[in-house]
């Protein structure tokens, strides 16, 4: 994958600290290609003596994948590969690498670097060649939020929209915390973009605070107690678009937080 960019950070540790650069081995005539990541796989079966298949919808599920260049200005020494490779190599899980770029300074890939070549010139090291494998067929910006505060009353009526602007054309599913005031115990928001689709929490504490992770369908709330009971199980979600939604509850604070896929190539 051909970046723009001159210098990265993984793992939170810039590549500056290692003395290495994103560079091409390989340089052309200029031009580049790269992928973007979001292939598309088509779920469909063709009959036999069937002139066009039956088609079941797509799926966007192939991880983004690219190898990645870096290296010195002058010679690395083999201490510095060992170490380099045991910082981008010795990983456990996915961990974000973000690409030090204009165009790219909001946006990380999180990544696995499944494996490296080192590349020698007159039997001296001077970089390696990554492979890099991401855990979506995208990039994901990093975590934005928005909230509102509202005065102690019985309840709000509160409508506000949300335009979901990610590159995944599935359901966005963000993080949303919310917190009764000395009135409140159940909180609704409708989705009206989405068929009028509620997401409600009944007979909850006064002052208590709920979070609820919609894509990991998790719930936790300051009490302490387990609320799954107490929810309709219609977990949050946003459509690609424009959501128009609505809040009915005796609340003091809400707070959304989500991420978007982006479809970015290098």
């Amino acid at each position: 994958m051909g970046f723009f960019g001159a210098n990265f950070i993984f793992n939170d540790i810039p590549s500056e600290n290692y003395g290495i650069q994103i560079i091409s081995f390989e340089r052309t005539s200029g031009t580049t290609k790269s992928s973007s990541g979001n292939v598309v796989t088509i779920n469909q079966k063709w009959p036999y003596r069937r002139t066009s298949p039956f088609h079941f919808g797509n799926a966007q599920n192939t991880p983004l994948e690219f190898n990645f260049e870096i290296g010195a200005n002058n010679f690395v020494s083999f201490i510095d590969i060992q170490n380099i490779s045991r910082w981008l190599l010795g990983q456990t899980g996915y961990k974000k690498l973000q690409i030090v770029q204009d165009d790219l300074e909001n946006v990380y890939f999180n990544t696995i670097f499944t494996d490296s070549e080192t590349i020698f010139v007159g039997n001296k090291p001077t970089g390696m060649i990554l492979h890099a494998v991401c855990d979506a067929p995208w990039a994901r910006t990093f975590d934005q939020s928005f909230s509102y505060s509202y005065p102690v009353v019985a309840s709000q009526d509160f409508d506000f929209t949300f335009y979901n602007s990610s590159d995944n054309n599935n359901y966005l599913y963000p993080k949303i915390e919310f917190i009764l005031n000395s009135l409140g115990s159940d909180f609704t928001l409708t989705n009206t973009t989405d068929s009028g689709r509620e997401f409600i929490f009944t007979g909850l504490s006064t002052d208590e605070g709920i979070t609820v992770d919609n894509s990991l369908q998790t719930i936790s709330s300051t009490t302490g107690l387990y609320r799954l009971s107490y929810f309709n199980k219609n977990w949050l979600r946003f459509l690609p678009g424009l959501n128009e939604l609505h809040i009915t509850s005796a609340i003091s604070f809400v707070e959304f937080t989500y991420s978007f896929a982006r479809a970015v190539g290098g």
